[in-house]
């Protein structure tokens, strides 16, 4: 089980997680929840994780379930001193932080990242990010990044994946 108490005693950062820590068996979607989160004035770094994501979200308005303990989905609250147009630089962050990851833990393998919010090994996905940003006067008020890394799945659902 996914407790805000086990994620802090391995956290190894200087501020990612160090913010709120949401955790829960389910959620909607931790994108929204964050979101929410953001809105309330949630600190820079905070943290929604679950093990079953009921009504995630996926690029252009797709709904994504994510099984329950079939993946590693959680969504990161950044503050960044962005313009517009500059948003989408945090999928591409989160793209590259989860290529370095998988590279580091599995040295054997080549992850690679598929613009815009893919991170696919050999011909599948492994993993899908979501960026969505919240506005403010003087610019990006927050972003929010999903991030849902397949693990422990033993079969591929129709439509789930495609060919990278």
């Amino acid at each position: 089980m996914i407790t805000a108490e086990r994620i802090s005693q391995g956290l190894a950062t200087r501020w990612a997680g160090r913010g709120m820590l949401v955790c829960a068996r389910e959620m909607p979607s931790t994108n929204t929840v964050l979101k929410e989160l953001a809105r309330q004035g949630a600190p820079h770094g905070s943290v929604a994780v679950c093990d079953h994501q009921t009504a995630g979200k996926g690029r252009i308005g797709r709904s994504w379930e994510t099984p329950p303990g079939e993946a590693l989905t959680f969504s990161l609250l950044l503050r960044p001193k962005l313009l517009p147009e500059q948003a989408q630089l945090c999928a591409l962050a989160a793209a590259l932080a989860v290529v370095r990851t998988i590279r580091g833990l599995c040295p054997g393998l080549t992850p690679r990242i598929k613009w815009p919010n893919d991170v696919v090994l050999g011909q599948g996905k492994c993993c899908g990010i979501l960026s969505e940003m919240g506005m403010g006067a003087d610019g990006v008020d927050h972003g929010v990044t999903g991030v849902e890394a397949t693990a422990n799945q033993t079969a591929v659902p129709d439509g789930r994946w495609r060919r990278a």
